[in-house]
């Protein structure tokens, strides 16, 4: 008598979700780590004599905003939700990802463009290839509203948040953050 249900896949999934949980763990820690590391630096550097100009907000931004991301990161990672709530938390991360690449964008562009020495042509260059980055980001974070969940078994405690993605999803966020580069 078979329940179409693949032990194989279960493990594989249970599997993928560890390693997927160390990674997050890691990467959140590593972020801690690094701004107590920097703090005493951007204390000296930056807010002793700050005035807030629009490369100061993004860098606030870019400094501060990823802290944001940790609390539903870990929620969704760690923590034995419902599906209502998951839900909720996975599209706060989806456009969290296309804040953090405008972010970011606008960051490497500003570098980019004074590395050229303010080039118009530069100018040109950048503010199209991030029309184009935006555009394909946002495509992709929204083109695929899949909530994954493919198993047709029982869920074992604790695994009620999937974060895992399919292999065409990860070759849409492959994409999505190659092109930001």
């Amino acid at each position: 008598m078979s329940t179409g249900f693949d032990s194989s896949l279960y493990i594989a999934l249970v599997e993928g979700e560890q390693i997927q949980a160390y990674l997050v763990l890691v990467s959140c820690v590593l972020l801690c780590y690094d701004y107590l590391l920097t703090f005493s630096l951007e204390l000296d550097l930056f807010w002793k004599e700050f005035s807030l100009t629009w490369v100061s907000a993004l860098f606030i931004i870019n400094r501060y905003g990823p802290r944001l991301s940790i609390a539903p990161l870990i929620l969704v990672t760690f923590a034995d939700l419902p599906e209502h709530v998951c839900r909720p938390l996975h599209f706060i991360l989806q456009y969290y990802t296309i804040f953090t690449q405008f972010t970011v964008g606008c960051l490497l562009g500003i570098r980019t463009f004074a590395l050229y020495g303010r080039s118009k042509r530069i100018l040109a260059l950048l503010l199209a290839t991030g029309i184009v980055t935006i555009t394909i980001s946002i495509w992709i974070v929204f083109s695929d509203r899949t909530f994954v969940n493919n198993l047709e078994g029982p869920i074992l405690p604790g695994h009620s948040c999937n974060t895992l993605n399919f292999a065409e999803q990860s070759h849409q966020f492959a994409g999505t953050w190659a092109a930001a580069l």
